[in-house]
């Protein structure tokens, strides 16, 4: 837990001097429309919807199952473009379930809320990497979280688009994988 704290501590402090020092005008925000240019800004916020795979986790009554457990999720995430490849954001995310990961003492999970920190990176105009910190909260107990993914996003009119993506979150005692797609517009 010591290590996370100090990657999390690292990470907000990283981002914060990113922000402070870059006031470029993100490049890759805007698109053709026909024979002119449209700018949507730097700022996207989007709502998403996901499927997650705990592979060591069991439904909460059930017997253990060699191949895991799938739970749906919501969350909502905000970007800021700090430079033409470079943002920093906050994604929040639920987990509509209740599992149990039996190998750590039968950790009961339950609605779990994550809240992260991330920094992206725009490998192409509209393919992006991102990697993050943060915690998951839930009632039982709460675990730090390491999240890293990919994004695409399929642009559609007036600064909206589709985001798809898959991430991996390192949890204190087990793994998710997570496929999403959601809505989002650039502001």
């Amino acid at each position: 837990m010591k290590n996370f704290k100090l990657l999390l501590g690292v990470l907000l402090i990283s981002t914060t001097l990113f922000a402070q020092h870059s006031e470029e005008e993100l490049e890759n925000n805007s698109h053709n429309e026909g024979t002119h240019t449209v700018s949507h800004g730097k700022n996207m916020i989007a709502i998403d919807y996901g499927i997650d795979h705990i592979k060591e986790g069991v439904k909460h009554g059930d017997a253990i199952d060699e191949e895991g457990h799938w739970v749906s999720s919501i969350g909502i995430d905000y970007f800021r473009g700090i430079s033409e490849k470079w943002g920093v954001g906050v994604k929040f995310d639920i987990q509509l379930g209740h599992y149990i990961i039996p190998h750590k003492e039968n950790l009961e999970r339950e609605n779990a809320f994550i809240a992260l920190a991330v920094g992206s990176y725009k490998i192409l105009p509209k393919w992006g990497v991102f990697a993050g910190a943060g915690v998951e909260f839930e009632k039982n107990e709460n675990l730090g979280v390491i999240r890293v993914g990919t994004e695409y996003l399929f642009h559609l009119k007036h600064g909206w688009a589709i985001p798809v993506g898959f991430f991996w979150d390192i949890k204190e005692g087990y793994d998710v994988y997570a496929f999403t797609v959601g809505i989002a517009k650039h502001f």
